[in-house]
């Protein structure tokens, strides 16, 4: 008897002896891991709306256990907490010794921030925040679990964006020109504006009395230039006072600014009388 006590003595000694070294194995193998994960250099790209940046990693398996079940999730948002993007990579296995290459891909969907109530975005620099979890298994048993934060600067590609105050002119006896400056800057450092804005008056009845195209161009990281509207109406059409409307598109979204009011300025002279018969 007192053998057999003795022996599940030394059995349990055996036992919290291994159960220690798995332990510090493990330990020092999640340690090895932070430092084994190596980020390439993110690139850009433009895909049906959305804007995707990519970021290459190699994961090296230093530790003393096979990796499996490896979750890495990105979470981003901006700097009002709104979810912009959620992305998720999983690597089933990666052998003790071994190094895999995978990818985590950043989506910002320009199309539904300018559909969703975040059109900030599209005017307003910012800092997004990327809060990073990885979880994964060593040796097909032991979980662990890592976060990371870290921030990462926005550039608005309509920044600064204004729409200066109509003026008129007179183009001839049954027309008059209203000119509509409109200006930004494209801060984004990987998208080129290649935008369409559409201009439309209105005169106090909801007729519309003229519109006008024009097409404008903004490469990345552009200062701050001005382009000109010139919108010819009708005096016959044209009322005291009214609403412009102005719908800027390019192929990765649609923006449509709040409508404002203009005033029509005395004009110099009145419209000829034309007699009938």
């Amino acid at each position: 008897m007192k053998q057999a006590i003795r022996f599940l003595g030394w059995a349990a000694r055996v036992l919290w002896i291994v159960v220690i070294i798995f332990s510090i194995t493990a330990l020092l193998s999640g340690m090895n891991l932070l430092f084994s994960i190596m980020p390439r250099e993110p690139t850009f790209s433009l895909s049906e709306g959305a804007a995707v940046m990519s970021i290459p990693f190699v994961l090296n398996n230093t530790g003393y256990y096979d990796i499996t079940d490896l979750n890495v999730t990105t979470l981003v948002t901006d700097h009002h907490g709104a979810q912009i993007s959620r992305a998720t990579n999983v690597v089933p296995l990666i052998p003790r010794g071994n190094c895999t290459n995978a990818t985590l891909s950043i989506v910002v969907n320009l199309t539904e921030i300018a559909s969703r109530d975040l059109t900030y975005l599209l005017l307003e620099d910012g800092n997004f925040t990327l809060a990073t979890s990885v979880s994964l298994r060593f040796a097909y048993a032991i979980p662990l679990r890592m976060s990371l934060n870290a921030t990462m600067p926005w550039g608005a590609p309509l920044h600064n964006f204004s729409v200066g105050g109509l003026s008129f002119d007179l183009f001839n006896l049954t027309h008059l020109k209203a000119l509509i400056p409109l200006g930004f800057e494209n801060h984004s450092p990987f998208l080129d504006i290649n935008a369409t804005v559409r201009f439309e008056l209105y005169n106090d009845t909801g007729g519309i009395i003229g519109s006008e195209t024009i097409d404008l161009h903004r490469p990345p990281n552009s200062e701050f230039e001005e382009d000109r509207g010139e919108v010819l109406l009708s005096r016959l059409d044209a009322t005291p006072s009214g609403k412009v409307r102005v719908y800027f598109e390019t192929p990765q979204f649609r923006y449509e600014l709040p409508e404002f009011r203009y005033e029509l300025p005395e004009l110099p002279y009145e419209l000829p009388v034309i007699p009938f018969g």
